[in-house]
């Protein structure tokens, strides 16, 4: 098939702000055609789970509703969620529920987000000392939309965690540009109260058109 012949992905609609799209919706746009399925085969027993009955999940999910926080365990649909959050634990998603991207593979909604909630930091820095954790992982929805990023929104909400949570570990993933990693590296280096905060990057080659996509994942502990 030429390139003559391949008929460009047309969208039904504007995307509205706020609005967040997922399945059929999300990924009508992509050049990549996804076949729905129409049967669903039936899982092997050795892949299915037993979902906690912990009175411990329904109390880590009060508490995000209450600081108004989202996760990726519940965002993207992870399997694991009852395990993680019946332990008392959760990987907080900042920057809100929408992503500026689509992937097919991620169950994360897709749309035109909101702006920022200047109250995240601080929200996320009660639910961390509300849920008494030591060690908290932090990742967020891609947001083109921003001239950095969102790197200031990152510092931002580590910064304010590890002044409630002095002795908090934190691990943040994220996907790094060349504008946003130059910026956070340098808040982080600075600040040595920032020593147990620990980067993981995926590199992208700089290129006008990213023509190589994913290159390497690096570990930046500063």
């Amino acid at each position: 098939m030429t390139r003559d012949t391949v008929t460009p992905p047309q969208r039904t609609r504007r995307l509205q702000q706020g609005e967040k799209l997922r399945s059929a919706d999300k990924v009508e746009r992509i050049p990549v055609k996804v076949i729905p399925t129409v049967d669903v085969q039936r899982k092997p027993e050795w892949m299915r789970i037993r979902l906690s009955s912990s009175p411990k999940v329904q109390t880590i999910k009060n508490i995000l509703r209450k600081h108004k926080m989202a996760t990726v365990c519940e965002e993207a649909a992870c399997p694991n969620l009852h395990e993680c959050f019946s332990n008392g634990t959760a990987t907080f998603m900042i920057m809100g529920e929408i992503c500026t991207r689509r992937c097919p593979f991620c169950d994360v909604g897709h749309g035109k987000p909101n702006p920022l909630d200047t109250e995240e930091p601080k929200n996320l820095a009660l639910a961390i000392h509300e849920m008494a954790l030591n060690y908290v992982v932090i990742t967020s929805v891609d947001r083109d939309d921003l001239r950095d990023g969102g790197a200031q929104h990152f510092a931002d909400c580590i910064r304010e965690a590890k002044l409630l949570s002095p002795d908090l570990q934190v691990e943040v993933l994220c996907l790094i540009f060349a504008v946003v990693w130059p910026r956070l590296s340098r808040f982080l280096r600075r600040r040595r109260r920032m020593s147990s905060t620990t980067i993981w990057k995926l590199c992208r080659a700089s290129t006008a058109k990213h023509a190589q996509g994913p290159t390497t994942s690096g570990r930046l502990s500063c």
